[in-house]
């Protein structure tokens, strides 16, 4: 990869999160543990910041074992997004805000990659899961959706 300069690679950026961003980056759990995950870009204002993520995983048995939650995740069947090759959830609960800043930084840092996008079709399903669900604050939920509570 090519080392870009700060103020390119922050223009890039911009150019490339929207709502529904697929990014895949470093990232530091709260007990230490430090590991590449994807993310999925959902803030409904692009210019804030942080920005409001939700965390994907494939390890799905919890949710097999869980259905209580089933009604908080949107689950992706292996292949048939190009960039989940296995069976994958979107946990609408698992909300992340990540700065701003720290996310230019580990893109220009190339620890942070834009993956892809989700289709409308699954965005719109976030939406209506944040909607209706009593685990999600009514802070985040407006992040999420805006005026469209």
């Amino acid at each position: 990869m090519v080392d870009l300069p700060a103020g390119l690679s922050d223009n890039l950026f911009d150019d490339f999160i929207k709502r529904g961003a697929i990014i895949r980056t470093k990232y530091k759990f709260e007990n230490g543990k430090e590991s590449y995950k994807y993310f999925i870009a959902v803030s409904r204002d692009l210019t804030s910041d942080p920005l409001i993520f939700i965390i994907t995983t494939s390890k799905i048995d919890f949710y097999h074992k869980n259905p209580v939650f089933n009604n908080d995740i949107v689950g992706i069947q292996g292949q048939s997004l190009p960039y989940f090759p296995v069976d994958t959830v979107l946990d609408c609960r698992q909300i992340y805000p990540l700065s701003r800043q720290a996310l230019k930084e580990n893109f220009q840092k190339q620890i942070l990659e834009f993956c892809g996008e989700l289709p409308d079709q699954l965005i719109q399903r976030i939406d209506d899961i944040v909607k209706a669900s009593k685990h999600i604050s009514t802070k985040h939920k407006k992040l999420i959706l805006g005026d469209n509570l």
